[in-house]
Formats: C-alpha cells, sequence, structure tokens
C-alpha cells in the first residue's frame, strides 16, 4: 500500500524533499548571518521596523520605484521571530521557494516531471554571489522573480486551457485577475520586470484574444490595478522628474552611444556580470569587495586563466540562448503552418502553445540581458549589479532542455552529441553543488564579521554615543543591527556631511545633526583627521577597525 501510493506521488515526493533541502540550506546560511548586512539590507530592516511603529512606505527609501513588499515581510516576521536581520531574510527565503515551486510546475507542464526536478535540484544549489541575491533583502529582486514567473505560468495555464474549459469558466475569470495582480506587484517592485511582463503578456494576446475581447481584458486590468495601486498612487502625486519611471532612468538610464562605451559595456557583461549571475563559482569577483556583498571569497585577479573560465562560460550561455531561440522559432513556424493548413479543425495543438511560450521566455531573457547591457550597470559594478540580471533565471528550464532532450538519448543512441550533452548536465550540477559547499564554508567567517559588528555596537554605547557621522554602508548597518539605538548621518567622500540621497532615512541626519555629542566613525581613514581638528573633533578612541572622533 505505502509503495504503491509512494511510487504513484514519487515526482510530488521527491520536489517537496528538494524543497525542503533547499529552504534548509537558505536558512541555515541566514541563520549564521551569512552573507553579511549591508547599508541597502539594513534600510529594509528599519523600514521593517517603522512598519511596526505604524508607518506605511510605499518605496524603498530614497529609491522611488522599488516596492517596499520585503519590509512589510519582514514586520510581520519579527513578531514571530524577533527584530533580526534572519527574521528579515526569512521573508526572502519563503519568496524563493514560491519561485521554485512555481518553476516546477511550468517545466513539468512545458516538458516532463523529471526534467522540472533536474531544474529543481539546480536552482535548489548555487554559487555564493548567486545565494547572496537570494538571501540580501536589497528590494524588488526575490518579488520580480516570482511575479514573473507565476506571469509565465498562468499565461501558459490560460492559453493551454482555451479550447478546453468553457468560455466564461469563473476559474478562467481569476485567472487573468490573478495575471493582472501578479503582474501590478511586480511593476509596483521593481520596473525591471517589464521585459518578462511584455513577453507572458504577447502569450495571452496571441492565444486568448477571444477571451480578451469577450471580457476578460477589463478583469486583466483590474488586476493591474489592485497590484500596482501603491505605484499609480504615488506616481498621480508625483513631482515632475519624481516619478518612478524618471527615477529609475535618471539612476540606470543608458549612457551617450559611442562604439568605446559598447564595447566596454558588452565585455563587462561577459567577464563579469552574466558568470556570476548564472552561477558560476570559479575566479571569484567583487566590486565592493570591503563590504562582502557577494560573500568572503577572497576576490581573485583577473588572470588570463580567469578570463578564459569567465568569457568561455558567457559564450556558452549566449550560444545555449541564440540556439534555443532560433529552434523554438522553427518549431513555432513549423506548428503554425500545420494549423493554418487544417482549415477546419482550427484548433492550437498543446506543442504549439508551449512552443510558444518557451520561445517567449528565451526573449524575454534576451532582452532583460540586452537592457543591462545598454544600462550604466557594467560600467559601475558589472559584478554587484549583476542582480539586475536576476529575470534570466526564469528562463533556465528553456535553455537547457535541449540538452536534456540530447541526453536522454545516451542508453537508447549512444553519439557524441548526446554524450556531450549529457557530460553538460552533469557539469552543471556539479559546479552548483561546489558552489553550495564553498559558500558554508564562509560560515565562520561571517559569524566573526557579524561579531565584530557587536563589539563596535556595544563600544559606541559605552561610551554614551546615540548618534554618528559615517559613511553611507556603515551608517544604516549600524542603525538597524542596532535597532535604531544609534543612529547616523552620512558623510560626503571629502568628509563633509551630505544630505542627499544617501541620507535615505531624513530624520537620522536631523539627529545626528542636533546633537552636539554626535561623533564622527571612520572607517580607518586618517585623511579627515586635520579637517575634523579644525572644526574642535579630535581622536577619542578605536573600536572594531573604526576611529572615533568627537567635540570636546
Amino acid at each position: 500500500m505505502i509503495k504503491t501510493y509512494v511510487w504513484a506521488y514519487r515526482y510530488g515526493i521527491c520536489a517537496s524533499l528538494l524543497l525542503a533541502c533547499a529552504a534548509l540550506l537558505r536558512i541555515l546560511l541566514a541563520s549564521n548571518n551569512w552573507p553579511l548586512l549591508n547599508a541597502d539590507e539594513g534600510t529594509m530592516g528599519i523600514m521593517a521596523l517603522h512598519i511596526q511603529k505604524g508607518e506605511h512606505p510605499v518605496f524603498f527609501y530614497g529609491q522611488a520605484y522599488m516596492g517596499a513588499l520585503e519590509a512589510y515581510l519582514g514586520a510581520g516576521l519579527f513578531f514571530l521571530s524577533g527584530r533580526s536581520a534572519f527574521s528579515l531574510r526569512l521573508g526572502l527565503i519563503l519568496l524563493y521557494l514560491f519561485f521554485l515551486l512555481c518553476l516546477y510546475l511550468l517545466t513539468a507542464r512545458l516538458y516532463t516531471r523529471r526534467f522540472g526536478l533536474f531544474i529543481l535540484l539546480l536552482l535548489s544549489l548555487g554559487s555564493n554571489v548567486v545565494l547572496s541575491r537570494q538571501l540580501n533583502a536589497l528590494g524588488g529582486y526575490m518579488e520580480i522573480l516570482l511575479c514573473g514567473m507565476l506571469s509565465f505560468l498562468l499565461a501558459l495555464w490560460l492559453a493551454d486551457t482555451t479550447t478546453h474549459a468553457p468560455p466564461r469558466s469563473f476559474w478562467r475569470w481569476m485567472g487573468y485577475t490573478c495575471w493582472g495582480i501578479v503582474v501590478g506587484i511586480g511593476l509596483w517592485s521593481d520596473l525591471l520586470l517589464l521585459p518578462t511582463i511584455l513577453c507572458s503578456g504577447l502569450v495571452l494576446l496571441c492565444f486568448c484574444w477571444q477571451d480578451l475581447r469577450r471580457g476578460a481584458l477589463l478583469l486583466l486590468l483590474l488586476g493591474m490595478l489592485i497590484g500596482a495601486f501603491p505605484l499609480i498612487l504615488h506616481n498621480l502625486h508625483a513631482a515632475p522628474g519624481q516619478d518612478s519611471w524618471s527615477v529609475l532612468i535618471n539612476m540606470q538610464g543608458a549612457p551617450a552611444f559611442s562604439i568605446s562605451s559598447i564595447a566596454q559595456q558588452v565585455s563587462r557583461t561577459m567577464l563579469y556580470s552574466l558568470p556570476a549571475i548564472t552561477g558560476n563559482p570559479v575566479c571569484h569577483t567583487d566590486d565592493m569587495a570591503g563590504l562582502k556583498f557577494l560573500g568572503f571569497e577572497p576576490v581573485q585577479a583577473m588572470s588570463s586563466t580567469c578570463i578564459t573560465i569567465r568569457v568561455g562560460w558567457s559564450c556558452v550561455y549566449l550560444c545555449l540562448l541564440l540556439c534555443v531561440i532560433g529552434w523554438q522559432i522553427i518549431q513555432v513556424r513549423t506548428h503554425l503552418l500545420g494549423w493554418r493548413k487544417d482549415r477546419l479543425k482550427r484548433r492550437l495543438s498543446t506543442e504549439f502553445i508551449r512552443a510558444a511560450v518557451g520561445l517567449a521566455m528565451a526573449i524575454q531573457a534576451a532582452l532583460t540581458l540586452y537592457s543591462f547591457i545598454r544600462s550604466h550597470a557594467p560600467l559601475d559594478g558589472a559584478s554587484v549589479y549583476a542582480r539586475y540580471l536576476i529575470c534570466l533565471w526564469i528562463a533556465t528550464p528553456v535553455l537547457l532542455w535541449p540538452l536534456w532532450k540530447s541526453a536522454q538519448r545516451i542508453c537508447a543512441i549512444p553519439g557524441p552529441r548526446t554524450i556531450l550533452a549529457g557530460i553538460a548536465l552533469l557539469s552543471t550540477v556539479i559546479i552548483m553543488s561546489y558552489g553550495s559547499i564553498e559558500t558554508l564554508s564562509e560560515i565562520p567567517q561571517a559569524r566573526a564579521a557579524y561579531a565584530w559588528e557587536e563589539k563596535l555596537i556595544a563600544s559606541l554605547a559605552q561610551h554614551g554615543i546615540q548618534h554618528v557621522y559615517t559613511d553611507y554602508w556603515t551608517c544604516y548597518r549600524l542603525a538597524f543591527q542596532s535597532a535604531e539605538r544609534i543612529t547616523c548621518g552620512v558623510l560626503a567622500g571629502g568628509c563633509s556631511l551630505q544630505s542627499g540621497m544617501h541620507n535615505r532615512y531624513p530624520p537620522y541626519y536631523e539627529q545626528a545633526r542636533r546633537d552636539p555629542n554626535a561623533a564622527y566613525l571612520l572607517d580607518g581613514n586618517t585623511k579627515c583627521a586635520s579637517a575634523l581638528q579644525r572644526k574642535g573633533y579630535h581622536y577619542r578612541f578605536a573600536t572594531s577597525g573604526y576611529l572615533v572622533y568627537q567635540s570636546e
């Protein structure tokens, strides 16, 4: 009886076990304070604290295009497990697990359940860069990943059941409304989701146009209005130039077009960004190594070997993407021609719909990559800002399906092509496993770094210091980790006070300005010493690698 049950539900049981392992890996890392808390994540934690006090922020402080959903999740989890970085990151783990579940369901529906398990295994693992993107509450990234996957899953279900379900089925109407809500939440979370929305929307337009004409379009728009309500409300009252689109373009827009800038953008994306976000664990790079954004692994010099490995990795990815787009176009064209010949039947085949969805997923990956290359991100921080490519993960099943299909023939028709495909898939799993093991080995360093931060907070409290002037990356990390017992104003590069965007929460800046006992907390920066002495500030003590200056 038990054996029969287990065999009947073997795929569901295996998927559940893989999800449990994925959750345990991330909980183990997060509970040991890996990766190191940074200022952006500290800002999200501060927002969660303020939500608990009754505030209702719409966007990430200082960035009016990135939604505050992670902060609301964090505020809820603070009630359950206390106010900590671990509680804040639990919300991200839940979002990623839902993404993995949707990914498995989509892959099983598009291809096979066995291949779905393989994809689930692959994305349950990851390098330190990949895992840090999943555990840092930087705002919007896990949300758009989940919303993008849900938009494709709903579009596939709606298109696949067009000819099977009654035209005015309640569940189909709910499906259109849910698609709109998911897309609206995704747009509020981060406008980086636009290529994904465009491609999944085209699937609905091509295969569900009759439903849309009968009134489903109104439900879809109603859902978008509900999901994106905070975004819409803000932009209706935003001052000129302060709307979400203008803020995003000002921060991440395309630089002036030139051959040299294009060459730099492409080369830096190939060398740094694409290998980082797709899980290459070899030759670690980090544009902000001192902040431990991407883990504690030492940054390696970009030797000729590293350049070959990383550029080769990117070339393989791009070749896969281009080949899949070409193959999917041929598949769609073949099915379309077959459908046109059958004038009497007029019924779209399941294979046609699934080929079109696969093509849409591949095209969204290409559009995501193109928009990243044309932005400032590859020039400003190619490794750290590789997170803007996170929606590439959605296309993973489409990219690897041809290899899986070829590898399945090893036993039946062994040949060079099938053997190479099998080796490629096995190598991918080994590489991702190596990345996960390497990340787990960084836990002792994460514990030591957290203890160092706690020592700094305790030392400042011992000296009665409640407000400090310091750099941005120290400021908001300290404010959250100390539960706002220590707040701060941000210093500019020239050791002068900076009242602009890096003071994300202006009351902190005002509190520091009004406090005559506010201290300067410098990260080993002695260049400011003479300037501070002229202002009447003198060196007091050193703690956890910082120098503390106070007035007489």
